[in-house]
């Protein structure tokens, strides 16, 4: 990711991240002009399992 270091997840119940050529937040991930998204989880809870747990949609940011 952009910016200083790594985003700190510990103990956050949302995480915003950008995807875009050009970026200037923290959480900003550079990309092409073709890509794709691929959510990976490490060391699933139970929400996973019981499929109580979702992600939220792409949403385009102007």
């Amino acid at each position: 990711m952009a910016g200083t270091g790594m985003i700190d997840f510990k103990n956050v119940a949302r995480v915003d991240l950008y995807f875009d050529p050009e970026g200037q937040e923290l959480s900003w991930i550079a990309i092409g002009e073709d890509f794709f998204l691929l959510f990976r989880l490490y060391g699933p809870d139970k929400p996973l399992f019981e499929k109580t747990g979702t992600l939220g949609d792409v949403e385009k940011v102007k």
